[in-house]
């Protein structure tokens, strides 16, 4: 029933409906918090944007997908600093999540933390894909030592 309701907030518009939503991530339900994870997709707000960083630390993958996809786009030093930490999350999900939404942001800054980050576990074949087409799209642009730096650093990150 709460799932449904949820599910039929998506779309709707107002502070009362996004405040509904949130208050849903807290659900013990995970499906209920997927529904308002997805639901909360494309609203605006730092509450909103906390709380969906909140989410990629959830126990539940769906959750943490849903979680992902509805960050998808978000820019902002917050997204980027929430995005970082879960770099070395102890769930190898949460750890690729954040990897790969830094990398399809399409940034060279976001190029750069993801090469200077301290990789303390193997990193998936995704990440890397995702990494190196960034790098492909932005080496040019960067100043000649991050370029040296940021080749070094991928270099480091290939599989033997």
């Amino acid at each position: 029933m709460r799932w449904s309701a949820a599910r039929a907030l998506d779309g709707r518009d107002g502070q009362d409906v996004t405040a509904g939503l949130l208050a849903c991530l807290d659900d013990t339900q995970w499906i209920l918090r997927e529904a308002a994870a997805r639901a909360l997709a494309g609203r605006e707000g730092q509450d909103v944007t906390t709380a969906l960083l909140a989410c990629l630390d959830d126990p539940e993958e769906q959750l943490r997908q849903a979680a992902a996809q509805a960050l998808d786009g978000r820019e902002g030093e917050d997204v980027t600093a929430g995005l970082l930490a879960r770099l070395d999350n102890p769930e190898e999900q949460v750890r690729q999540a954040a990897a790969l939404m830094l990398a399809r942001r399409d940034s060279p800054a976001d190029l750069v933390l993801l090469a200077r980050h301290n990789w303390t576990q193997s990193v998936p074949f995704e990440v890397l894909s995702a990494a190196y087409d960034l790098m492909t799209r932005h080496y040019q642009a960067l100043p000649p030592p991050e370029q040296e730096m940021v080749r070094a650093r991928m270099i480091l990150l290939l599989p033997l």
